[in-house]
């Protein structure tokens, strides 16, 4: 085996020992002996040191010699951004991720070369993401677990994430007539400035619990004032939905599988294979046109109807069918925001909604109404199919205020994260 040279040797004899001085300049010395080695450390060094333009110079050179080298690129697109070239620093910190996706520092640095362009939802994303990586690995939680050269960043990030994303939700507020305080109270609470939670236990939403809402699982129908209209329009939506049934149109699925494992976690059965199938109106917030015009009288009717909207996620409105022996398993809806409403239009005996462990039954031309951030489930036990007309609604214990702005500030929630999903899905 080769002894390296001996100027080479020193090299790496006064790093081992901390001689850093000693070890640049030793390492300029030997860098025709180990160019990729030599200009590593010497840019590192000058990294470290906030040294940039000698950092972007060696660590630029080093590159090309370890293309693969993440935590390389990672080093130089710190070293761009802080000598201001956003365009070359973006193109090291891209590469850096494409080579190791996880790669949160390098994250958090794209977050800076982004709001340095003023691009700043991208640069909110970027930075949420990188901070929510590395604490989830115990890092970046104090002063102690964050590297001495990124500390500037990470302070700079935690600051510049909480305030736009306050400032985002609280931007439909500005103006906005009546009392919003519960609104205010409910943003507070999804930033986890000042965490509210429901007094019931058994109530915990997937995602949003807006504060000061009476918790209970099942909801009186008298709250919704649209709801004799409803249910005077039973006959028609009865005989539109048979209509259906005698043409043997196709009913989707309500959830989407990719195995029979994700089935067995959602519908259970006492006979034949499980099945929630559903004629959607609507679904995650987006009309079916063409289902519509099928029912056009039902179809009319929702449209005039109060009903939740909320861009890309509500309503969800169809005739939903639970096929005989299926059992829709426990779970939870993502927020107390809404309100969820059946409509009975064919009801076999043996079939039950149970809510937070109260079990009541549909009749035809009735209704049902409850809170789905309870746990609930559904069962037909029955040897024919059920079918009732779904949608969701407000809670009827929201003011008109209230419900006015809340769409612009669960927006503001989807949009960014959707944004964040964006961004971690970019290789």
């Amino acid at each position: 085996m080769n002894e390296p040279d001996p100027l080479l040797a020193t090299a790496r004899r006064l790093a081992a020992d901390g001689r850093v001085d000693e070890a640049v300049e030793a390492y300029r010395a030997a860098r025709a002996l180990a160019p990729a080695e030599a200009t590593r450390y010497v840019g590192v060094q000058a990294a470290l040191r906030r040294r940039w333009t000698e950092a972007v110079a060696a660590l630029g050179e080093a590159a090309p010699l370890a293309p693969d080298d993440a935590e390389l690129q990672e080093l130089l697109g710190l070293a761009h951004e802080r000598a201001g070239a956003p365009a070359a620093a973006r193109a090291a910190l891209e590469r850096a991720l494409a080579l190791e996706p996880d790669r949160y520092a390098a994250r958090l640095l794209l977050g800076f070369v982004e709001q340095r362009e003023g691009r700043t939802l991208p640069a909110v994303a970027h930075m949420l993401l990188a901070l929510q990586q590395a604490r989830q690995r115990g890092l970046w939680r104090d002063a102690r677990s964050i590297p001495p050269w990124l500390q500037d960043h990470v302070q700079g990030a935690v600051a510049f994430v909480g305030d736009q994303q306050l400032d985002m939700l609280r931007a439909p507020l500005r103006g906005a007539p009546g009392d919003l305080h519960r609104v205010e109270a409910f943003i507070r609470s999804q930033l986890g400035i000042a965490r509210v939670r429901s007094p019931d236990p058994r109530q915990q939403p997937k995602q949003h619990y807006f504060p000061g809402l009476p918790a209970s699982p099942w909801l009186d129908t008298a709250l919704f004032p649209w709801a004799r209209r409803l249910q005077d329009e039973f006959p028609v939506i009865l005989q539109e939905y048979l209509a259906l049934v005698d043409a043997q149109m196709p009913f989707e699925s309500f959830l989407t599988f990719r195995s029979a494992e994700q089935v067995a976690k959602y519908l259970g059965t006492t006979g034949p294979a499980p099945a929630w199938n559903a004629f959607f109106f609507y679904r995650h917030g987006v009309r079916h046109d063409e289902n519509c015009a099928r029912c056009p009288r039902t179809a009319a009717l929702l449209d005039a109807l109060p009903l939740i909207r909320l861009p890309g996620a509500t309503p969800e409105i169809c005739f939903s069918l639970l096929t005989p022996g299926s059992h829709i398993l426990p779970h939870r809806g993502d927020s107390n925001v809404r309100s969820v409403v059946h409509l009975g239009l064919v009801v076999p005996e043996n079939c039950a909604l149970n809510v937070a462990g109260e079990a009541r039954s549909w009749r035809p031309g009735g209704l049902l109404a409850f809170d789905d951030t309870y746990e609930h489930e559904a069962w037909n036990r029955s040897g024919a199919t059920r079918a009732v007309l779904l949608m969701d609604a407000w809670n009827p214990h929201l003011t008109e205020d209230e419900r006015r702005v809340l769409p612009e500030v669960i927006g503001a929630m989807t949009r960014l994260g959707a944004e964040v999903e964006r961004v971690k899905a970019t290789r």
